[in-house]
């Protein structure tokens, strides 16, 4: 499909492929995309994508927070025989980073941490496929020749440099902190409607709906208008508002536009309204499955649209990554699911107790003597029990209402 001519204005007056190449040859860089290759990735291909993505302006406090957890880099020989092949396993920030880091244009970095959180919540096979087929729409698309489309195999190297090398920014948190925000305004706004008796079928119903948060998969339409259309509403914020309706990746959408480039972003979610920033610019509601769509507004025209993108069949398909930390991986899993805090807990408490009852059960005599598994104070069922409540996260499992739950599971044996 060929974009139109106000879709192409702002990567064509932003293209900024010349001077970000002419930098890094004037640095005497060679040596540096030597390096890049070398450690799997391809230099001329992150040239490439910090041309597509680093147009993009970080906001100040995710920069300098992200450059200060990802820059340590440390090295271990593996072998004295590798040692002389100059191969070592290499721990933290490697050529990629290092580059961003140090590069003077803030393109190289900027591009690194937006493909750092795609890649953390993208898998990244068909993200590669995805920003391969953007670059190949616009050089298609584009008004000027543009020749710099970008292969799959390069792409992908370039995603597993940026996450691998950067494996430690804790995104867990901001996308934790966002799902949980709107699953708590979902919830409090759905109370004060009072939908008590439509509520009793809607329990199922809302985590559909909700799939639009906790489906972090964007859809290919929206990835292709952030890619290209960001840069507009950060140049021209008075001037440009952005309309998405998805039915995954809101979550994603929300942590790349308001926690990494701080453009203030409206959401609304089964007719419950909340914001994340001020004066936003981009506007984000749920929608049906494969009905999602992208309009640029203009905002300054009485929000007269200037273009639409809308999912259409041939769109290649974007898989997400649901990652979050092992320590409360149950519980987050529950709460996600509808359950409430208070029964989060007293399941905690119910399946140490069941657990214990399957160990004292199952085991064999004389492995029981071994282990000295003789009272609620032996050391097998305190790692028993620190493993709940790490898997919950809980400080400590309430020991006496985990032997009276055991008291009457055996009771009933």
């Amino acid at each position: 499909m060929t974009l139109p001519a106000s879709f192409q204005l702002s990567f064509d007056l932003s293209n900024i492929i010349g001077p970000v190449t002419r930098t890094v040859l004037r640095l005497g860089s060679l040596a540096v995309l030597h390096d890049i290759n070398r450690s799997g990735s391809d230099g001329i291909t992150e040239l490439r994508l910090a041309a597509l993505l680093g147009r993009h302006r970080v906001a100040d406090y995710l920069k300098e927070n992200f450059k200060s957890i990802v820059a340590d880099s440390r090295q271990s020989i593996i072998s004295r025989v590798l040692r002389e092949e100059q191969l070592a396993l290499e721990v933290g920030s490697g050529p990629t980073v290092q580059q961003a880091i140090t590069n003077p244009n803030p393109a190289w970095l900027s591009m690194v941490i937006q493909m750092s959180l795609l890649a953390f919540s993208q898998e990244q096979q068909s993200l590669a496929q995805a920003i391969t087929t953007v670059s190949c729409k616009l050089s298609r698309g584009a008004a000027v020749d543009f020749r710099q489309e970008l292969d799959y195999v390069s792409v992908l190297g370039a995603i597993t440099a940026c996450q691998q090398q950067t494996a430690q920014f804790p995104w867990t948190g901001f996308f934790e902190r966002t799902e949980d925000k709107i699953f708590k305004d979902v919830q409090n706004g759905q109370h004060r409607k009072r939908y008590r008796k439509r509520r009793r079928l809607n329990n199922a119903t809302q985590q559909e709906n909700l799939a639009c948060v906790f489906e972090r998969s964007l859809p290919f339409v929206i990835l292709q208008t952030l890619v290209m259309n960001l840069v507009s509403i950060q140049d021209f914020p008075e001037h440009r508002n952005l309309h998405l309706r998805t039915y995954s990746g809101s979550s994603t959408i929300i942590v790349w536009c308001y926690y990494v480039l701080g453009i203030g972003v409206n959401v609304q979610i089964n007719g419950v309204g909340m914001q994340f920033g001020d004066n936003p610019r981009i506007f984000l509601e749920n929608c049906q499955p494969f009905e999602a769509s992208a309009t640029l507004l203009d905002a300054a025209g009485e929000n007269e649209p200037l273009f639409k993108l809308s999912q259409v069949e041939e769109d290649p398909p974007i898989q997400g990554e649901d990652r979050t930390t092992a320590r409360g991986f149950i519980r987050r899993i529950l709460m996600l699911s509808g359950v409430s805090e208070k029964n989060v807990e007293a399941q905690a408490h119910s399946i140490a107790a069941h657990c214990i009852r399957l160990l004292s059960s199952t085991a064999q005599p004389s492995v029981l003597a071994s282990l000295k598994v003789t009272s609620m104070a032996s050391q097998v069922e305190r790692n028993l029990l620190g493993a709940v409540a790490f898997l919950f996260d809980i400080a400590e499992l309430d020991r006496c209402l985990v032997s009276e739950l055991l008291g009457k599971i055996q009771q009933k044996k």
